[in-house]
């Protein structure tokens, strides 16, 4: 049941700061204990930007319990998978080498993108797609590299300090 919060509430001047916004904005808020929600633009499809980074994991998770790899098989890095959003392996040397247990230690606590795009690579956006659509996510997770290449048309957005 969808439900506008009680006015002046923090949710309640969170949704009206995301309706002043000008960009393709979204948000979800749900109380847990009752199951009201209200939101805007939930069913907007938007970029997975970093989000990304948590199908890829599992995915990785899932392969390396069945045993196709373990954490030390090493990667190499190709040009392809260079991404100048973020992180230091964009600046790496190509035909370095790294294991699956630093590119996945780089990708979610550095949110290194181009660590991303060497895991997508190893384990296919097919596979990550497929397991996340086992999962129950009705929309494609993973459809392009982490960010944009260019580093001149990468910018930093941070959520508002009043939150």
């Amino acid at each position: 049941m969808r439900l506008r919060p009680a006015a002046g509430s923090t949710a309640d001047r969170t949704l009206d700061d995301v309706d002043a916004r000008s960009g393709n904005v979204g948000i979800m808020v749900e109380d847990l204990a009752t199951g009201l929600s209200t939101s805007v633009n939930a069913n907007a499809q938007m970029p997975a930007a970093s989000t990304i980074k948590i199908p890829v994991m599992v995915e990785v998770f899932k392969r390396l319990a069945h045993g196709d790899f373990d954490l030390n098989r090493k990667v190499t890095l190709q040009q392809s998978d260079r991404d100048w959003g973020w992180g230091d392996l964009a600046d790496a040397r190509r035909g370095s080498r790294y294991t699956v247990s630093k590119l996945l230690t780089l990708m979610i606590t550095e949110s290194d993108n181009t660590a991303t795009n060497m895991l997508i690579r190893l384990v296919g956006r097919r596979a990550i797609n497929h397991e996340m659509t086992d999962l129950g996510l009705t929309r494609r997770a993973c459809t392009t590299t982490s960010a944009p290449r260019d580093r001149s048309i990468t910018r930093s957005v941070r959520a508002p300090t009043t939150w």
